[in-house]
């Protein structure tokens, strides 16, 4: 994910160029080349925050756990029969 991040903050940085251009050497605001940039940005966050959030370790195992429920010692199936 350290790659990730870096493409980040070079996408951060094009962006910030691009807005210096505008702003002091008197370039024309592009909605196009703007909306590249940002979704680029935006593209790298959201495969950041899909891999993190993969990492999460569910409770669902340990809640189904047969251990985690001594007052169930046999299956309930066999006390109807």
């Amino acid at each position: 994910l350290d790659a990730i991040w870096k493409n980040i903050s070079e996408a951060v940085g094009v962006l910030l160029v691009y807005f210096g251009k505008i702003l002091f050497l008197g370039g024309s605001f592009d909605s196009a080349v703007f909306n590249a940039a940002f979704t680029v940005i935006l593209a790298c966050i959201a495969y950041v925050l899909s891999k993190t959030s993969a990492k999460a370790k569910s409770d669902v195992g340990d809640e189904l756990h047969p251990a985690h429920y001594p007052e169930f010692g046999c299956s309930l199936l066999a006390k109807r029969l």
